[in-house]
């Protein structure tokens, strides 16, 4: 936190990620004094990693708002994005796997994470039975869900890949991250000129 804080004042853009709990009290503490940096455009986001996105959309986005107007924070559903952490990685080291760039180091730290009836499959197997649960636990799919939409993982056109990096919240999220950065570098320049 101390990090985060002193790094602040260079920062372009903050993102929140709260977890899909309740919210805390260092949460409520931590995000009034963000709210104080005027200057600064917050992203706020729900890491959907114990619960469903409906839940998280749902239950928890609804209860934040309730938390964060007591601290001044007025805020409204759309102003929550639902991002799940997990997935966005599982989709990093699928990309990876494509492009053979997978360090033995990642593949040690999956394998560690796969269950343990998993320990005899390679790593390919191993990340796509953790996205496919991931899938069936956060977003309701069905095995017959995926089936039916031909879902694959490995697509050679990384069509898999795009799926998931769009349902995990990461496109839209990096796409308003960086907009924002991107108005407020032009901004500055036109009025250094």
């Amino acid at each position: 936190t101390k990090v985060t804080f002193d790094i602040l004042e260079n920062a372009d853009a903050i993102w929140m990620l709260y977890k899909d709990k309740g919210m805390g009290q260092e949460d409520l503490k931590y995000t009034k004094q963000l709210l104080q940096l005027k200057n600064k455009h917050i992203f706020f986001t729900v890491n959907a990693r114990e619960t469903s996105v409906e839940n998280v959309n749902n239950e928890i986005i609804p209860n934040h708002i309730l938390n964060l107007k007591k601290v001044g924070c007025e805020l409204k559903k759309e102003d929550f994005h639902v991002y799940n952490a997990l997935l966005a990685l599982l989709d990093l080291q699928a990309e990876k796997v494509i492009d053979g760039t997978l360090d033995s180091h990642t593949e040690q730290a999956v394998r560690s994470q796969a269950d343990s009836r998993q320990q005899d499959k390679s790593i390919d197997k191993i990340i796509k039975s953790m996205v496919k649960g991931r899938l069936l636990n956060s977003y309701g799919f069905s095995d017959d869900d995926l089936e039916d939409m031909d879902f694959d993982l490995y697509a050679e056109d990384k069509s898999g890949i795009k799926f998931i990096r769009k349902l995990c919240g990461m496109d839209k999220i990096v796409e308003q991250l960086e907009n924002s950065v991107i108005r407020q570098k032009a901004k500055s320049v036109l009025i250094d000129n």
